[in-house]
């Protein structure tokens, strides 16, 4: 096995403006590649530049000045799906649900993404649970013959929303549906509430095809909170090392959000001192890595 090569990325939400579209893409991605992150992962909206209003010529536009500008992007998310849901109990919540999933498709292929991650779904109280499986997979069957038609992996992430809550289960769910256009996104800390990123690696292992880099640490007794990469309780050696065994090649994407009052030079130049001391660590225990480059 070789030693693990990935790439670095920066979720659009780190930059001021970047959770709700008000920044286009373009001066996103041109302030991720001066703060020496490879690409940006881009954002689905409600409105703005890569929106549901987007029309397919716009995209092409943007492509095109992307490439223009030598500007890349990693893949394509949203937070649209933390509020709508694929397996609601609401029939119209689902169906815009799965319309947002499918112009994500969409616009990825136009833009020449490999990935797009979505949430496979937020469960309710009034929700019954194997309901909630049987729906979601349906949802992510469909999807993922449209993913497999544009040339798109359609990666189902661990989210804090109720549902697929152990490794195990996320790997049973993605096997049942059997899709080749079907992976996972693997939020590393979004595993530690109740687990360990190991344990998801290795038992999910080549289904993951995308990665969010993220870290939580106790804060007061039980009090938790979210923390740039390297600043919380995730071991980043040992989940390296876990990655490597799975001969991983994507990108590493921080997903961050911005600092009330930050700008969003100084904002990503930490977020890119995160990812690159990780690296740097790593590389340290063993000789030969292929580690994310100072700019």
């Amino acid at each position: 096995m070789g030693l693990i090569k990935m790439k670095s990325a920066v979720t659009i939400w780190a930059l001021n403006g970047g959770t709700t579209g008000e920044i286009s893409v373009i001066d996103a991605a041109r302030k991720a590649k001066d703060a020496g992150f490879d690409a940006l992962e881009a954002s689905f909206y409600k409105d703005g530049d890569i929106s549901m209003n987007s029309r397919l010529q716009d995209i092409r536009t943007i492509s095109g000045k992307l490439k223009e500008n030598e500007l890349a992007l990693s893949s394509l998310s949203t937070l649209l799906l933390n509020d709508i849901s694929l397996i609601s109990e609401d029939s119209h919540e689902r169906k815009l649900a799965f319309s947002i999933c499918e112009k994500m498709i969409d616009i990825a292929s136009e833009l020449g993404l490999q990935t797009v991650s979505i949430s496979p779904g937020k469960i309710s109280p009034c929700t019954d649970y194997r309901d909630a499986w049987k729906i979601s997979q349906e949802q992510v069957y469909k999807l993922s013959c449209s993913a497999e038609k544009a040339g798109i992996i359609l990666c189902a992430e661990n989210v804090w929303h109720g549902f697929l809550l152990g490794p195990v289960e996320f790997a049973q769910y993605c096997d049942d549906i059997n899709s080749p256009a079907l992976a996972v996104c693997l939020d590393l800390g979004n595993t530690l509430l109740n687990s360990y990123p190991q344990h998801w690696i290795n038992c999910l292992k080549d289904r993951i095809k995308k990665l969010h880099f993220t870290d939580f640490r106790k804060r007061r007794g039980t009090i938790y909170e979210f923390v740039d990469p390297g600043n919380g309780e995730a071991d980043w050696n040992d989940i390296l090392k876990n990655l490597n065994n799975t001969g991983y090649e994507g990108f590493g994407a921080i997903e961050a959000f911005q600092k009330s009052g930050m700008e969003d030079r100084e904002r990503l130049a930490g977020l890119y001192q995160c990812i690159n001391k990780i690296m740097e660590e790593f590389k340290s225990d063993r000789e030969g890595i292929d580690c994310i480059s100072a700019p």
